[in-house]
This record gives C-alpha cells, sequence and structure tokens, in this order.
C-alpha cells in the first residue's frame, strides 16, 4: 500500500506528534488480489487495453515528429558542432587516462598530464554548453511564432488521436495524463518517448472527478461497485473464517454500449483489508500482468482521506543505523540514537561474534 501525505504549506508543527500539521490527507493506495475464474467481459477490457496501447503509441508517434520539427529549428550547427567535437576529444582522453592507469609501467608523470587534459576539455565543455544554449534560446526568440504552430498542431493532432481511439473517456484522460507527465521528464532528461509492446497486458480505470465517498462505492455506482463485506471478514479471530468472508465482487465500468449503458468487466476478489471511513475515492485500475504463461489481475483503489491524528511519541526523534562489516571470521553491527530535546541520548550497540 502506498500512501503520499498532503496538507497546507503554512501549517504549524505540535511538537512530538505524527502527522504533526492539521488539515493533512492521505492518498493511499489500497491494492486487492484478483481470481482467474469466473471473470466476465474480460475480452472487452482486453479490447481497451490494446486500444490503449494503440493510443499511446500513436501520442509518442506525433509527439516525436513535433520534437524533431522543434529541435531542427533550434540547432545552433556552429556551436554544436564544436561541442560534439570537444566531447569526442574528452571521451579519448578519458580513454587514454583509463589505460594508463591499467598499464602499472606507466609514470606517475604521464597521468598526471593527461588528468590535466582531462580538466581542461571538461572545462571546454562546459563553455561550448553554455554557448549552444544561448544560441539555441536566441533561435526560440526568433522562431517563436512558428513553434507555437508546431506545439498547436501537437495538441490538435492528438485530440484527433483521442477521437478516433474509440476508448472510455476515464483512459483516455488516463492516457493524456501519463503523456504529460512523461513529456516533461523526457524534455528535461534530453531523451524521447519510446512506443510500447503490445504484450496482452495492460490497465482499464475509472476517475471520478470529485471523488467518490467509501460508502458509495459499495452502492449502485455507475462506474465502481464492489459487493459489501461484512465486518467479521477482518475482525473473526478465526483466519480461515476471514479468508471466506473476505471474497467478494467488482464490477468496473470499461466502456459504454450503443445505448450509452455500461459495459462492465467483473472479477472476484478478495478484500483483505477494509477501506477507510470518511475517504474519498479518485481513481480506480484493474491491472493485467503476465506471470509465467498465464495472467493475473489486480485491483488499484486511490483514496484520499484524513491523516491520523494524535499520535504522541515519547520522543521527538528515532535514528537507528546499522552497519554491517565483516573480515577476518568476524561480524561487527552497530547502534542507534535517540534524541529528545533538551536531552540527547546516544545509545550504541556493538555486536563481535564469530561466524
Amino acid at each position: 500500500m502506498q500512501e503520499i501525505v498532503t496538507g497546507p504549506r503554512n501549517a504549524r508543527t505540535d511538537r512530538g506528534t505524527r502527522p504533526a500539521e492539521r488539515g493533512k490527507t492521505l492518498t493511499r493506495v489500497y491494492e486487492y488480489g484478483c481470481w482467474r475464474e469466473a471473470i466476465c467481459g474480460l475480452d472487452i477490457a482486453v479490447e481497451q487495453m490494446f486500444r490503449r496501447n494503440e493510443l499511446w503509441n500513436r501520442i509518442v508517434e506525433i509527439d516525436n515528429d513535433v520534437r524533431t520539427k522543434m529541435d531542427a529549428t533550434l540547432f545552433a550547427k556552429a556551436q554544436e558542432e564544436k561541442l560534439g567535437s570537444i566531447r569526442e576529444n574528452l571521451k579519448e582522453l578519458r580513454s587514454r587516462l583509463a589505460t594508463l592507469r591499467a598499464d602499472r609501467k606507466s609514470s606517475k608523470a604521464e597521468k598526471d598530464q593527461v588528468r590535466a587534459l582531462v580538466k581542461a576539455a571538461v572545462l571546454e565543455v562546459r563553455t561550448a554548453l553554455d554557448e549552444v544554449k544561448r544560441a539555441r534560446r536566441a533561435n526560440a526568440e526568433e522562431n517563436r511564432a512558428f513553434m507555437r504552430e508546431l506545439n498547436a498542431d501537437r495538441l490538435r493532432r492528438i485530440r484527433q488521436a483521442q477521437v478516433h481511439a474509440d476508448l472510455y473517456w476515464c483512459s483516455r484522460t488516463e492516457i493524456l495524463r501519463n503523456y504529460e507527465v512523461a513529456r516533461r521528464r523526457a524534455m528535461r532528461e534530453g531523451r524521447r518517448l519510446k512506443p510500447k509492446q503490445w504484450n496482452g497486458t495492460g490497465t482499464v480505470c475509472v476517475y471520478f472527478q470529485k471523488g467518490l465517498s467509501v460508502s458509495r462505492v459499495f452502492g449502485d455506482n455507475g462506474r465502481l461497485q464492489i459487493d459489501r463485506v461484512p465486518e467479521d471478514a477482518w475482525k473473526s479471530p478465526s483466519r480461515s473464517e476471514r479468508r471466506k468472508l473476505a471474497r467478494t465482487r467488482v464490477r468496473m465500468r470499461i466502456a459504454a454500449n450503443a445505448d450509452l449503458s455500461p459495459v462492465w468487466l467483473e472479477l472476484p476478489m478478495t478484500m483483505h483489508r477494509p477501506l477507510p471511513d470518511g475517504g474519498v475515492t479518485r481513481w480506480a485500475s484493474i491491472v493485467r500482468e503476465q506471470v509465467g504463461l498465464s495472467f493475473r489481475h489486480r485491483l488499484l483503489l486511490t483514496v484520499r482521506e484524513p491523516a491520523p491524528t494524535g499520535i504522541k511519541l515519547p520522543f521527538e526523534a528515532v535514528g537507528v543505523d546499522l552497519q554491517r562489516r565483516r573480515g577476518h571470521g568476524s561480524f561487527r553491527g552497530a547502534g542507534a540514537s535517540i534524541s529528545e530535546s533538551p536531552l540527547e541520548v546516544l545509545l550504541v550497540f556493538f555486536l563481535q561474534h564469530r561466524v
């Protein structure tokens, strides 16, 4: 289960309380396993996963095409050719230095000389890189109108691809959101997006713009329905009884018929953990993945819930530093430190025994 803590940036901190801020909320991802038997609507779900993969590949193709045109517009020929030449020289110098280090007969003077050349080449690369950045910024200012046209054309082509994808709107929204995140990361790292190969796995999801309360998840909702589980499924002292009572079914809308009635994907699942009271569901996904020669499915529920308050700790901070050091037939490990303002206590453990 993953969790993300969010809250107001200027909230005050209460000493000795975790979580410390008022108004904090937790965004947790609850994961539940599904069975392989008695799955309804799986063929349509796999088709939707295939269309999601096709839409992603089409968007990547559009993005790479526009990126190619933008890079050609921003390209600073003289400066970038100079930078490439300096980088090649730096690569050769580093290779030469590695060869000298591996050669036991090489002298220290030779290594120091090549090491100095490497440092000088690194400075030249930095200077040339700054020149390239200035030249690319100048090209961007000069061709700003054309760059805007390219970006508008990218968005228009992506919208057309979404329309022709024949996907449920929740899946289109998720694909577009994932694309924007991946696009920004790829631009920062200076690389291109890559298409995904279809292998029969994927995800179908539903999204709740304003959130769906946990109590309504177990009701007659039009996108997500889970058959209610009795309280004894989590509170019974018998493990076998809990396992039996936790078995239920989940239904998720994955498409729509011609009359706009929902098309459901229905799976048996084990709800081994209750959803929090007062929580709000934002996303629900069913993941299909391959394990060996078969496939398995998982239900993921992204729930925003109030953070627990009033958890008192007897001290402000605890730090545990375990070091494992092995040598001369012995094992050594050490210790923990506990700090409590204004008193600081340091506990150090030392363990040594034969192994």
